[in-house]
């Protein structure tokens, strides 16, 4: 059994692109979660896609500054830069 889930609570630091493809709409949005505090203290940025229902609501609603608590599965890309080198991003899908 595979078990791929990641749960974040964070504000809406960036609404990014709302997209319609064949004929399910697609929103990618980015949550800034902080740990720690004082002098400790660090801010970690997730780049989320959220598709349909969930893409319609977030496209409607969701605004930079809001809470958002984020439930979805770690997905990774890779891929080779101009030098040759191995590059990789990462998403809440």
């Amino acid at each position: 059994m595979n078990y791929n889930k990641i749960m974040i609570m964070g504000r809406v630091s960036k609404m990014g692109t709302k997209t319609t493809a064949k004929g399910t709409m697609m929103c990618s949005f980015t949550i800034a979660n902080n740990t720690g505090w004082g002098d400790v203290k660090k801010t970690h940025f997730f780049d989320c896609v959220a598709f349909g229902k969930k893409a319609e609501y977030l496209s409607n609603y969701a605004e930079k500054g809001k809470l958002l608590f984020v439930e979805g599965e770690l997905h990774q890309e890779k891929w080779t830069n101009r030098e040759g080198k191995n590059q990789y991003s990462f998403s809440i899908m």
